[in-house]
């Protein structure tokens, strides 16, 4: 197997490891927006003052990390994407140099 090849299946193997770490992130993200949503179903009018902050800060927070975790999934995934695409592109190359021998 060609450096090339070998070179580009580590890179998809850490896009790979990326993407999965990423997703979990996004699932935890979701348990805590549930948990605040169910809380904020739970009588939010009788909530101090300190309870809204809170639950501010929090929102604030997971909104932060959903949009950073998204955006990195995104960059992994067009990075895999390109890493395949060009090993298709170098497979086919060795192919045809191969029939033409």
């Amino acid at each position: 197997m060609t450096q090339g090849i070998v070179r580009m299946l580590h890179d998809l193997d850490s896009f790979i490891g990326t993407a999965i770490s990423k997703t979990e992130s996004l699932s935890d993200i979701e348990v805590e927006f549930s948990q605040l949503i169910e809380k904020g179903l739970m009588n939010p009018e009788e909530w101090g003052a300190m309870e809204r902050i809170e639950v501010q800060r929090k929102m604030r927070l997971l909104d932060d990390l959903l949009w950073y975790t998204v955006n990195e999934l995104k960059q992994a995934n067009n990075e895999l994407r390109n890493t395949m695409n060009e090993m298709f592109k170098k497979k086919i190359t060795e192919e045809m140099q191969h029939e033409a021998k």
